[in-house]
């Protein structure tokens, strides 16, 4: 999450084309392109029209330490 001014948001909203879905107006779909475009990772995926699939994420579970290691 950014803060931006606010002409700074104003003329996002003005260049972003408008959202079919969403509150955004289509300016997260904008910004994703912007930072995508900068980063040099080609199209970015567009979460409103529902064709996006997250891939699964595996989060290691975090051992607890024994307070005596010795004991374990």
């Amino acid at each position: 999450m950014v803060r931006l001014e606010p002409h700074v948001m104003n003329k996002i909203q003005e260049l972003s084309e408008p959202a079919e879905r969403g509150r955004g107006g289509g300016v997260s779909q904008y910004l994703r392109r912007l930072v995508y475009d900068h980063l040099g990772l080609g199209d970015p995926p567009c979460f409103a029209t529902g064709d996006f699939e997250p891939e699964p994420v595996s989060i290691p579970l975090r051992q607890e330490r024994h307070a005596a290691p010795e004991l374990a």
